[in-house]
């Protein structure tokens, strides 16, 4: 008898746990992606890592099948560009996981290699064309700054349905203030960054702390969108202090 209720409450578990997977079948990171959607998707590092000068951090993508080669990988801070290149001219196995270990600079003002909040792993089609850029990650002891804690890197979303963007404000930084959440792609024609449209949402409380988004239904599947946070009012490096997280979209 024991045995036989020890199989149904197992049953029920199993039952439970299935239904919610269902019910949030893209509100985790994935490494399927569907082959027909084009661009390059990163993964790692994950939303809000922190890292110190000289630190080994690894950087995992997913390419297209068609791409198999990487103009530059570099590192990338908000309205500087580049500040560090890791790696020119890099090959990657087409529609599968490519996982690479870089060694972060030394600190180095002269470059803009300072603390801060906002950095990024930037992958480049050409000198002057992003294809994909990782989620934003720390480097130092910065006094600033929003942690992400959700979704993870990599999301897959579907159109037209919900997904739920969580930050903390750490430091205290920000109180008052409010955020908007713009939403761009990185267009392969174009050595521009692409925004559409012009806000997705705006005047957010960062207290808030969660806001459930949705990317309109219009816009077409592709690996390298991105969805950035940026609190209004708050200026670094002349632009609007901001945080992005890359996601794929699909149909």
């Amino acid at each position: 008898m024991m045995h036989n209720k020890l199989i149904i409450t197992v049953l029920c578990l199993l039952s439970i746990l299935a239904s919610l997977l269902y019910a949030h079948p893209l509100d985790s990171r994935s490494s399927v992606y569907p082959d027909n959607v084009k661009g390059v998707q990163v993964t790692m590092p994950e939303n809000g890592d922190s890292y110190d000068f000289g630190d080994k951090v690894k950087l995992t993508l997913y390419p297209d099948p068609k791409t198999s080669v990487i103009y530059e990988i570099n590192l990338w801070i908000a309205n500087l560009n580049r500040v560090h290149v890791f790696a020119s001219n890099v090959e990657v196995k087409p529609g599968q996981e490519n996982i690479f270990e870089f060694t972060l600079p030394d600190r180095d003002p002269s470059k803009n290699i300072t603390d801060d909040a906002r950095y990024h792993f930037g992958i480049y089609e050409s000198a002057d064309t992003f294809m994909a850029a990782s989620s934003t990650f720390v480097i130092g002891s910065p006094k600033f700054g929003l942690t992400i804690s959700k979704p993870p890197s990599g999301l897959i979303v579907q159109s037209g349905k919900p997904f739920t963007v969580k930050w903390s404000d750490n430091f205290n930084k920000y109180s008052g203030k409010k955020i908007v959440i713009h939403f761009f792609y990185f267009l392969g024609d174009t050595n521009k960054i692409s925004e559409v449209p012009a806000d997705l949402y705006t005047g957010i409380p960062v207290e808030d702390g969660t806001y459930d988004v949705t990317i309109p239904s219009s816009y077409p599947p592709h690996r390298d969108y991105v969805i950035v946070l940026g609190i209004i009012d708050v200026l670094r490096n002349g632009v609007t202090e901001h945080y992005g997280l890359p996601l794929t979209l699909v149909d």
